[in-house]
């Protein structure tokens, strides 16, 4: 099992990302299946990262395994509130 840990800080091989969010996962075999970053350069979206792409995390940083230009180009994670 590994700990996702939200508000740490995110790097990506080539330097630092962002800031982890939130965590997602399948509501039926309960699994955390992605991680949403924040991108610290602009246009500061929220990058999908599947958890595949961790490599390692500590209670304040996680290490993910693509560059910045990868983070980039993954799925953007949105939300919606139904009231």
């Amino acid at each position: 099992m590994i700990d996702l840990p939200t508000k740490a800080e995110v790097d990506c091989s080539d330097g630092a990302a962002g800031c982890s969010t939130y965590v997602t996962g399948n509501p039926i075999n309960r699994q955390i299946t992605h991680l949403v970053v924040k991108s610290n350069r602009p246009p500061f979206h929220e990058a999908l990262v599947p958890v595949d792409k961790i490599q390692e995390t500590t209670p304040d940083r996680i290490k993910l395994k693509c560059t910045r230009i990868e983070l980039e180009k993954m799925e953007p994670s949105e939300y919606e509130e139904y009231l």
